[in-house]
């Protein structure tokens, strides 16, 4: 089922074929939901979305992430539109679609399986022996035949899948590196844009999400009323994935469709609400600041420096600058902040019942917070020590720490600003790990993409330099020997 990838022959000729089988894929599912047909999609969707994996995969194997970074962020979406139009919220979950898709990945798994001992793959054989023995305490406490322990697991299993696989193919990075940075490019441009809409108009099938999930925590289902969460699952997910794009963006070529991206994207970012994903941005944009050479800075403050003249008209008028006014007030007030609070007394509460239970109680389980005023996905901590018990989450911060000293410990380049760019953004991305869930998840693929990007680009330059330094000696010894 899962041969290896013919590199060779004519990759032209594969790619095209990829985006002749990509716009079939959106011709046939798009037709189905102008028509209002939703409920035919309920299971066409997942079908045609796993064919179209499995043959990138094996064809053009870094569309294949980029193909599966667009469904974690978009799938929840179309599982909105189908579910509207069915007038019920369908079975599985949001990520059902994407985790599939995701899992497609465990073939690169099979097949490289003995890299793990390779020290370089540490962080990835942390963090699947974390998630394995969560799934595994969960095999025990509960039924295997339970499809949401399946449903679950795949949303744990598949960031550091993807991760991996873009690691084991660090060969290609160029080629991930370009489909990851178009990919976000377009995601920001989108999400940014249809974010705008959703605060603008509350879309009916945004409101029937909303009030089938009782979710009053997203506003009220009203124009100017919601926070805005665009495609993704929720406000949380949809900042964490703009604000990573965000700052790639930044380090981006000068062109005034980036800048207009970055418009859209930024005041759709500021609409969510979602303060933890602001911090990260903010410390992600000093830390990169500070670590690129002059002329990138330049160009990072003059590209900023247009998005904002872009920007600050609309976000400073209203109901934009009270929305947004608001919630800036409250991140420099937090004593006064009510919400966080109570977010504070629940996380102390909880924490104390997590620590109780040292084994954890598996993947999947359900998690009762009560009146706390604490959502269970509110960060990662907790996640964490309720799934995976104490063993697991240490072994799931040890890969954490082990992606943090990989991306630092070697140099790359200044003209990649991409790859420069990383480690910023990966260390925005850990800062926000008590308030973000960054585990599992659209949150935590974007986490793990972002991590084994930066590690597929340090092997790639260091074998450059290792190459360059041998050549000459392997030279100068054939000389000799004729």
């Amino acid at each position: 089922m899962f041969p290896k990838v013919a590199h060779a022959s004519n990759p032209a000729a594969f790619t095209k074929r990829a985006w002749i089988a990509i716009q079939l894929y959106l011709v046939l599912n798009g037709f189905f939901l102008l028509l209002g047909a939703g409920s035919l999609l309920i299971l066409l969707f997942p079908f045609t979305s796993l064919v179209l994996g499995v043959y990138l995969y094996n064809r053009v194997p870094h569309f294949y992430i980029g193909f599966a970074l667009w469904l974690w962020l978009v799938s929840p979406f179309i599982r909105r539109l189908i579910d509207y139009q069915s007038g019920t919220i369908t079975p599985g979950g949001v990520y059902t679609t994407a985790g599939f898709v995701s899992l497609i990945a465990l073939a690169t798994l099979s097949k490289s399986f003995s890299k793990l001992k390779d020290s370089s793959y540490l962080p990835f054989l942390s963090c699947f022996l974390a998630v394995l023995y969560g799934v595994l305490v969960a095999i025990v406490l509960r039924s295997i035949e339970n499809f949401g322990i399946i449903d679950e697991t795949s949303t744990w299993l598949a960031p550091p899948l993807l991760g991996f696989h873009i690691y084991v193919n660090w060969q290609s990075y160029p080629q991930y590196r370009e489909t990851i940075r178009r990919c976000l490019f377009w995601l920001v441009l989108v999400m940014g844009i249809y974010g705008i809409y959703q605060f603008a108009v509350a879309p009916a099938w945004d409101r029937f999400y909303l009030e089938a999930l009782q979710l009053e925590a997203r506003g009220t289902a009203i124009p100017f009323g919601l926070r805005v969460w665009s495609t993704s699952e929720a406000p949380q997910t949809f900042a964490t994935a703009m604000f990573v794009g965000l700052v790639l963006l930044m380090v981006d070529r000068f062109s005034p469709l980036l800048w207009i991206s970055a418009g859209f994207g930024f005041l759709s970012f500021l609409l969510s609400l979602a303060r933890a994903a602001w911090i990260g941005w903010a410390l992600s944009m000093a830390l990169l600041l500070v670590n690129v050479k002059p002329s990138r800075q330049a160009q990072i403050i003059f590209s900023g420096v247009i998005v904002a003249l872009l920007l600050i008209p609309i976000a400073t008028t209203e109901p934009f600058s009270t929305v947004i006014g608001e919630r800036f007030a409250t991140t420099s007030s937090a004593r006064d902040d009510i919400s966080l609070n109570a977010r504070r007394d629940g996380y102390n509460l909880l924490l104390g019942q997590a620590l109780s239970n040292p084994f954890g109680l598996g993947i999947g389980a359900p998690i009762d917070t009560g009146d706390t005023g604490y959502s269970i996905s509110d960060g990662s901590i907790l996640p964490l020590l309720f799934y995976l018990g104490w063993f697991g989450a240490i072994t799931y911060f040890i890969s954490i720490l082990l992606l943090i000293f990989s991306l630092l410990k070697r140099p790359v380049p200044n003209s990649d600003g991409f790859a420069r760019a990383i480690p910023s953004v990966f260390l925005g991305l850990t800062a926000t790990i008590v308030l973000n869930p960054l585990v599992n998840g659209s949150n935590g693929v974007v986490f793990w993409i972002v991590g084994s990007i930066g590690l597929a680009a340090r092997r790639y330059y260091f074998n450059q330099t290792r190459a360059a330094i041998l050549e000459p000696s392997s030279v100068s010894e054939n000389a000799a020997i004729g």
